[in-house]
């Protein structure tokens, strides 16, 4: 009875620890650098995440945009999102047919504003680490770009 007993609970610990490792893992070896540098990122616009650090489960974020020049820019739903490995950051992948409506966001001169983000839908369930999300922005013809981080525990 007690080598039974014994069975069952080294089973039950099991299951318990692969449920634990059941965030996705990402391979940094598939994934391509990041083009984007923080000490060029646009002054006029900040953006940062409302969540500074989600669990793995999260299903999204919220994106506070923050519009400090006399411009108007604009943007759209595109997803981007960034992993730090080693202090490097890579690009991740959306997951497969995920597609965005192809819609342009005002953000007036001096004016904030906040959007949800969804991780679920563009990327499934992430994995433990620190992640930025890079927004490309435009006025006027021209781009800028802002990120903002947050980590996943």
């Amino acid at each position: 009875m007690k080598k039974f007993i014994s069975i069952i609970m080294l089973i039950l610990a099991f299951s318990i620890l692969t449920a634990c490792k059941s965030a996705k893992e990402i391979d940094i070896n598939k994934l391509e650098k990041s083009n984007f540098d923080t000490t060029q990122q646009s002054k006029e616009v900040t953006l940062s995440v409302k969540e500074e650090t989600i669990n793995t489960k999260a299903e999204s974020i919220t994106l506070i945009y923050n519009n400090l020049s006399d411009k108007e820019y604009t943007y759209g739903q595109e997803p981007h999102l960034e992993v730090e490995a080693d202090g490097v950051w890579y690009t991740v992948k959306t997951l497969e047919n995920v597609a965005w409506d192809d819609i342009g966001y005002i953000l007036s001169p001096k004016d904030n504003r906040e959007d949800r983000f969804s991780i679920k839908n563009n990327y499934g369930e992430l994995g433990e680490g620190n992640y930025r999300i890079v927004k490309t922005l435009y006025s006027n013809g021209e781009s800028i770009y802002s990120i903002a981080k947050f980590t996943v525990a």
